[in-house]
């Protein structure tokens, strides 16, 4: 199998290179899998993508231009893995993910099973650092109007269908992401992922959730809790954050919900982002 691991990065050097590390720990245990990494470090401050280059100078890394994000991060990394050719299949990889060995060749023969039958995104859901909780996982839809409402699937020990996932660990037949041409550059940073999901279920594809977590990775809660600690001024500057911004929300309504209901959607979401602003 010919992997292209895609990676995007910003400002936690110590964070990518852990993450980085334990990952390719655990790649080379696959039997019969030569992988290929590409990293966009997009303008970090204390310089991510150089010291990527120093402990592993086989990684391609990729200069971003500070604005990037997450989601056309990704973009990014596939664009340059096929300047490569073709791949089997693409491992979307967030950096934060301290990944198992177990856990790693546990998902890569869960996608080469279900792949056997016909073509399978594999995704893996992702534990607290104590292993106590889920933080990260697959969805079923709950609402075919809601735009964001799914309801969570904890793994337990089989293969479970589901309907869109997390993007930290997910495994993409390569044909399927070629032929769409990799994540949705609409998307700057948020439902890049489900957006994925989504895609990949009209498109006739099956999305499973893997046995078992493939490691640890804490949820992303430190914005969160420093934007309702912050002042009303500074909550209305931070508000210009792309997690908060509403053009990513309104392109995923408009490829996925009812036309109709868009400045339905449109006046929600402003009178969400109204109160957040306002109490924290």
């Amino acid at each position: 199998m010919r992997l292209a691991v895609l990676i995007t990065c910003f400002n936690r050097k110590a964070t990518t290179l852990r993450g980085l590390s334990a990952l390719r720990s655990a790649l080379r245990l696959i039997p019969e899998l030569a992988y290929t990494i590409f990293l966009v470090d997009d303008l970090s401050p204390d310089r991510t993508g150089e010291a990527v280059r120093s402990a592993h100078p086989d990684v391609h890394v990729i200069e971003g231009n500070g604005s990037l994000f997450w989601n056309r991060g990704m973009c990014l990394a596939f664009t340059t893995a096929r300047s490569f050719g073709s791949f089997d299949a693409y491992l979307l990889f967030n950096d934060d993910l301290l990944v198992t060995e177990l856990g790693v060749m546990g998902a890569f023969e869960d996608f080469r099973h279900c792949n056997l039958r016909k073509p399978t995104i594999l995704a893996a859901s992702t534990t607290s650092g104590d292993g106590r909780e889920i933080t990260y996982t697959g969805y079923r839809s709950a609402s075919k109007i809601r735009p964001r409402a799914f309801t969570e699937v904890i793994p337990n020990g089989t293969l479970t269908s589901i309907d869109v996932f997390n993007g930290n660990f997910v495994l993409v037949p390569g044909p399927f992401f070629e032929r769409v041409n990799g994540l949705d550059p609409g998307f700057l940073h948020t439902l890049g992922d489900i957006d994925l999901g989504i895609t990949a279920k009209a498109g006739g594809l099956d999305i499973m959730l893997a046995r078992l977590p493939v490691g640890s990775c804490e949820k992303n809660i430190q914005f969160d809790s420093g934007f309702r600690a912050a002042s009303f001024l500074k909550r209305l500057a931070m508000l210009n954050h792309p997690r908060f911004r509403s053009h990513d929300f309104l392109y995923f309504v408009r490829k996925h919900r009812p036309t109709v209901l868009l400045p339905l959607f449109f006046l929600t979401f402003h009178f969400k982002r109204l109160l957040k602003l306002l109490v924290g």
